[in-house]
């Protein structure tokens, strides 16, 4: 690529949009990091391990009641925009589906709660926990949905604003209640699962009442649910959310509280580094809903990919960190988590690159049975990978089942996209 294709790639609209959401997110990270090593150094090993897993518990979760919805609004709304009142309606109409489903799944799993806690994750933790847990779920899937809403409408200045008010509010928060001297995981849980999102909504809706009042009159309709489409994509987002998490729960299973806790660390920062990730896809999403021509496609891929190097230099960066800087931001308590998290930031590299191809297949040609095969190799290797190699190498288990996951899914990705943009005009 030449110097002027670079200069010209930087000034586009999709470069602003993706410089705005990265520094939104970054700023999201910033005060994560804050929290994140307020938590690592107030909470005991135990009480960091009870946090992780039910924190990992209410995402798995709040994405299985994403049922496919967002997929479904970056495919929809970018079409259905010009329509004030379909676009409410659509909205409105998946909201109200998402709820319902959650409500009733939730209540049923309740049900579980005894098993899960003593038997299953051996956490052994207050039910109090589980059910601020299981609100926070509600709260997450609301905020996930009206925050793609905005980016698939490209309003990434005023979701991102919102984001950084709630951030802020939920760091203040938790510095509040740990200079007073309170803080526990059931505060933690309610801080941050629910009023940060809760917030968050509040900054959304801000001086809109004649907006909520459409929202609240608009008609429910059976039309704007996808079936079809989002079936099939929530199958597969699940695999890949089920599979990505599965080693924090195997981990759980099969160690004490004290290594899960600094298995937790380590999966923490490479959470906060897919948030990078996150910022570019979240962009160029309604950009492949667009592209229909091979050569408009080509284009696309090539400059995405360049856009994703960057959150793939810095999984690079923290593999290649001296342990003094480890040290220096989580203290000596959490240095057993450094040699994972080199090992996570590694594999890593792979799935940061893997994202653009998929977005291919999900909103160009519109085929989510291609997401769901590779997540579905990605969860039967994982899953074995992590039962076979957890109880052997500890810790370091779910990184080598992970690095294999990534190659064999690699070398599907390639050949499927090289078969598909063959048959494209």
């Amino acid at each position: 690529m030449t110097m002027q294709k670079l200069i010209d790639l930087a000034k586009s609209k999709t470069s602003k949009n993706i410089l705005i959401n990265t520094l939104g997110n970054y700023i999201g990270v910033f005060t994560t990091i804050i929290y994140f090593l307020a938590l690592a150094r107030t909470f005991s090993k135990p009480d960091m391990a009870i946090y992780s897993v039910l924190f990992a518990i209410a995402n798995v979760l709040a994405n299985f009641f994403d049922l496919g919805v967002n997929a479904s609004v970056y495919a929809t709304i970018p079409h259905i925009l010009h329509d004030r009142n379909q676009t409410i309606s659509f909205i409105k109409s998946n909201l109200v589906f998402q709820t319902t489903i959650a409500i009733v799944v939730l209540f049923i799993c309740w049900l579980f709660i005894p098993f899960v806690n003593t038997d299953l994750l051996h956490l052994n933790t207050s039910y109090i926990n589980y059910f601020w847990t299981f609100v926070s779920v509600i709260f997450f899937m609301w905020q996930n949905t009206f925050l793609n809403v905005l980016f698939a409408s490209e309003r990434f200045l005023f979701a991102n604003i919102a984001q950084t008010v709630s951030n802020f509010s939920r760091i203040l928060l938790i510095l509040i209640i740990i200079y007073a001297g309170k803080l526990t995981v059931t505060n933690t849980i309610i801080v941050l699962g629910i009023l940060g999102q809760a917030i968050f909504l509040v900054c959304v809706l801000w001086k809109r009442g004649a907006l909520l009042r459409e929202f609240l009159q608009a008609p429910v309709l059976r039309e704007h649910i996808k079936a079809r489409f989002m079936g099939t994509y929530f199958l597969a987002t699940q695999t890949f959310t089920l599979a990505s998490r599965l080693d924090l729960f195997m981990v759980a299973h099969y160690l004490p509280l004290a290594q899960v806790g600094e298995y937790s660390i380590a999966q923490k920062i490479i959470l906060n580094i897919i948030t990078t990730v996150n910022s570019i896809t979240q962009v160029v999403s309604p950009q492949f809903a667009k592209v229909i021509k091979k050569i408009e496609v080509v284009r696309l891929l090539k400059h995405s990919l360049l856009y994703i190097l960057v959150p793939a230099f810095i999984f690079a960066a923290a593999a290649l960190t001296p342990d003094i800087i480890y040290i220096l931001v989580l203290s000596e308590k959490w240095v057993n988590a450094i040699p994972v998290t080199r090992a996570l930031s590694i594999v890593y590299i792979f799935y940061t690159l893997l994202n653009i191809p998929l977005l291919f297949f999900l909103y160009t040609i519109r085929k989510p049975v291609y997401l769901l095969i590779i997540n579905m190799i990605f969860l039967t290797i994982m899953a074995t990978g992590n039962f076979l190699l957890i109880p052997k190498y500890g810790v370091f288990g779910p990184a080598v089942a992970m690095g294999v996951a990534m190659v064999v899914v690699s070398l599907f990705t390639f050949g499927v996209i090289k078969k598909e943009i063959g048959k494209l005009d």
